[in-house]
């Protein structure tokens, strides 16, 4: 089991950090993969899912934008952008099965409008 834990680990080291065309208000980029539960997005009042393979790590970057970032596609499997509007205004990405929690996504108590989510499968 420790070794999956290292061989995830140094996936994510070996992860090149997202080079954005537009700079983001901020970032926060979990340094350690995180275990998940395939489709890739949902998105309904109240909730945003991103849905992954309940198997593998992933590693996780996100970026909180000021205006609408262009779509990035070289490079990736699977892009997807939803619209998203969070009836209190913020948006929280958490694992449900395990508790992690990301930082609120929202800015300035704006939450919503475009998300964009990334994926590669991790046995590339």
């Amino acid at each position: 089991m420790q070794a999956w834990v290292d061989d995830a680990q140094r996936m994510c080291d070996s992860t090149p950090r997202h080079r954005p065309l537009i700079t983001p208000a901020w970032t926060t980029r979990v340094k350690q993969p995180r275990m998940t539960d395939t489709g890739l997005v949902a998105a309904v009042p109240g909730h945003l899912m991103v849905l992954t393979h309940s198997d593998p790590y992933l590693c996780v970057t996100v970026e909180t934008y000021t205006r609408r970032p262009p779509v990035e596609t070289k490079g990736w499997d699977n892009v997807v952008e939803v619209g998203y509007r969070s009836p209190t205004g913020s948006i929280v990405l958490r694992d449900s099965m395990i508790g992690t929690e990301l930082p609120d996504l929202s800015l300035h108590g704006r939450a919503g409008d475009r998300t964009v989510t990334y994926g590669t499968p991790r046995n590339r």
